[in-house]
């Protein structure tokens, strides 16, 4: 919804993933998003983690018949 947008409330929960994640002895968390959707994306930016690429969805994964062909994706240390 509109109201909820610009807060920042998925940079925040990303900040508490990356807590439980280092609660759970994990060394890093890989973060995707479509690269159309320009808030996540730049929620995935504003955290500085690695931008490791921008990858083709396989045609035989059913993402693709969502309409999805590509993923960003982001690699956090903890």
């Amino acid at each position: 919804n509109e109201e909820f947008r610009g807060h920042r409330f998925a940079y925040y929960a990303c900040l508490e993933l990356f807590n439980l994640a280092s609660e759970k002895g994990l060394s890093y968390v890989i973060i995707t998003c479509n690269p159309q959707n320009t808030p996540s994306k730049k929620t995935c930016e504003l955290l500085d983690g690695i931008f490791l690429g921008e990858y083709s969805i396989p045609a035989t994964n059913e993402m693709i018949l969502k309409g999805e062909c590509s993923k960003l994706i982001y690699k956090y240390y903890i």
